[in-house]
């Protein structure tokens, strides 16, 4: 079951996460990231 969790996981989510919690800050996480604000709140 854990498994099949794990390959299904979208691995750009968690390096969205990462930058976005070492930003603290959507618009700067969404610059270093070169997508938009929406986008950063959509994966959220």
């Amino acid at each position: 079951m854990a498994k099949d969790r794990f390959n299904t996981l979208d691995l750009n989510l968690l390096k969205t996460f990462l930058v976005l919690s070492q930003e603290l800050n959507m618009r700067k996480a969404s610059e270093r990231l070169f997508v938009s604000q929406p986008a950063i709140s959509q994966a959220l």
